[in-house]
């Protein structure tokens, strides 16, 4: 795979949404959102990219009460990606958040667009990372 540009667009559902196919942008208005957010990332020069499927997340970091921590996380939507360095770059999304998935790819770029439920309370401690609550390590919380 020659070097790529990674595009990612996250965006979380807005439940109370109702769309309306006659109007304009089917309905949405700065009162009737269809998302609540929209998160866009984009990483260049891209020479692997895969999706992890048996492996855990390592969320890794450092606080100020615990030092530094290094946390398995699995149940994980997960792509590594490998710049033309060699240094690794993470995306993922914990399965309960997401709604829905699309990936496309041509010769120059691959994007990801993903909805996430809003029902559910999440965490983006690094971008590119979207995390339900419930799958933070409990010393995290």
């Amino acid at each position: 795979m020659s070097s790529k540009t990674i595009s990612l667009i996250c965006r979380q559902r807005n439940a109370l949404f109702v769309p309306n196919p006659n109007q304009k942008d089917f309905g949405e208005t700065k009162d009737n959102l269809r998302y609540h957010w929209t998160d866009e990332l984009e990483i260049r020069q891209i020479e692997k990219f895969s999706e992890v499927l048996d492996e855990p997340y390592w969320l890794e970091g450092e606080s100020d009460t615990m030092g530094k921590f290094r946390f398995p996380i699995s149940g994980l939507r997960h792509f590594k990606l490998v710049d033309v360095k060699g240094n690794f770059t993470h995306l993922a999304f914990s399965k309960s958040l997401i709604a829905s998935h699309e990936q496309r790819e041509n010769e120059e770029n691959i994007t990801i667009e993903v909805e996430l439920w809003d029902s559910e309370p999440l965490g983006n401690p690094i971008p590119g990372i979207y995390l339900a609550l419930m799958d933070f390590p409990e010393e995290l919380k």
